[in-house]
């Protein structure tokens, strides 16, 4: 890659990183909080060393209405395991959200299986819940030169525990999307992530646009 294609492409992804800032000041007093599988889907196999970061933008379609702006630092560890951190701003009561997660790299041998267990401290209307999930994850991929992409579909499980009542509750949701090399930069390291999320008990309905790039 030439050293102005790379300028181009820092210029773009820090430009990103510019607006999410300016946003994040209007919701400075709400949450913090990440939903989706962002770049889980991913086959670890294309994973950099130093790891990926994706900035995410989220619809709330579902109890509530709202927008809110996530990021995600995803670490590959090994050809197949990789860790992940995760956090954001939102202007909804779901709030102060942070997460980690694991994802093993079960079977890569044409259709990629993955499974993503994770943890979740959450404050979801003035309630901390602590949950704990695992994803399991199919995704294959596709060419199209210069464009690849790799559509996913996934159906996470998860207990959330109460920690004023003490009690839990099951949720599941329908999760789809993709993730392919970024339009206007085929040549480069950028990736666009597309992915919704549907209810399916006790969860929420959301749709998530993001920008990830390789460091």
């Amino acid at each position: 890659m030439s050293n102005r294609n790379k300028n181009h492409r820092f210029i773009f992804y820090y430009g990103i990183i510019g607006v999410i800032s300016l946003v994040a000041i209007v919701f400075i007093n709400t949450s913090a909080f990440a939903y989706g599988l962002g770049l889980s889907a991913y086959p670890l196999s294309n994973v950099s060393k130093r790891g990926i970061i994706t900035t995410e933008l989220t619809e709330f379609l579902s109890d509530e209405t709202g927008v809110g702006l996530q990021a995600r630092y995803l670490r590959k560890i090994n050809p197949s395991l990789a860790l992940e951190a995760n956090g954001g701003v939102s202007n909804t009561n779901r709030s102060k959200r942070i997460g980690l997660a694991a994802n093993f790299d079960v079977y890569n041998i044409g259709p990629h299986f993955l499974l993503r267990p994770y943890y979740e401290r959450a404050n979801e209307f003035f309630t901390v819940k602590h949950i704990f999930g695992v994803s399991p994850i199919l995704t294959l991929s596709y060419a199209q030169e210069p464009l690849i992409g790799y559509p996913f579909v996934s159906l996470p499980i998860s207990a959330a525990l109460d920690s004023d009542t003490h009690s839990y509750e099951m949720r599941y949701v329908l999760s789809a999307g993709i993730n392919r090399k970024f339009f206007f930069y085929p040549d480069n390291k950028m990736l666009l992530n597309l992915e919704v999320n549907i209810n399916l008990k006790n969860s929420l309905s959301a749709f998530f646009i993001g920008v990830s790039t390789q460091l």
